[in-house]
């Protein structure tokens, strides 16, 4: 289920903090929850949470165990788990276990658990993979569901899709291919349907 107003990543009360006025040239590596209100040119490497609030900036990759995108990054993000809350905006791809996203994602995403696109979400990618895919938002590029794709009423995916199981709700809408995998072989082979809008 789609909750808009759950939480994926809380945010942490205390940690090292980069304000407002601050802008860092180059890497930043901590042990403890990095919370973001200014620039940082480079990479974050974190063995916690980091935290951009809303009017942050990072240009570099993020490595951490949480992140909570409010404000934007141009970089990567890997983590177990990654949220982008409304308004934020990532340019970049996501690997993680576990992906929610309200905001913008310009770049490939690899949720190896789960992943959530809000009505608000939007995803641009050449490829979106995960076991689980939820999505009430818009999502262009290939689609790789390897167990379910639920499609809720105001989902648009334009792009081929790969999938196990399909749920639709209402007038979710697929523009492109559905291919079934099928769990009977062992490759996995993927059989082909032709489907121009699926709702």
């Amino acid at each position: 289920m789609v909750d808009e107003a759950a939480r994926l990543v809380e945010a942490p009360k205390v940690g090292g903090k980069v304000s407002r006025c601050m802008v860092v040239n180059g890497d930043l590596k901590s042990c403890e929850p990095i919370i973001i209100d200014g620039i940082v040119n480079g990479d974050i490497l974190c063995d916690d949470s980091v935290v951009l609030h809303k009017g942050s900036r990072v240009v570099g990759k993020i490595e951490a165990k949480s992140i909570l995108l409010e404000g934007l990054c141009e970089g990567p993000l890997e983590a177990e788990r990654v949220e982008l809350s409304v308004g934020s905006q990532l340019t970049g791809y996501i690997v993680a276990s576990k992906v929610r996203v309200a905001g913008s994602v310009d770049g490939d995403i690899l949720a190896r658990e789960s992943l959530e696109v809000c009505e608000s979400g939007r995803v641009i990618a050449y490829e979106t993979i995960s076991e689980q895919i939820i999505t009430k938002g818009y999502i262009q590029g290939e689609v790789t569901a390897k167990e379910l794709l639920d499609i809720r009423a105001t989902a648009t995916i334009e792009g081929d899709v790969q999938v196990k199981e399909l749920r639709s709700e209402g007038s979710g809408k697929i523009f492109g291919a559905i291919s079934r995998i099928d769990e009977s072989s062992e490759s996995g082979s993927i059989e082909e349907e032709q489907v121009l809008q699926y709702g």
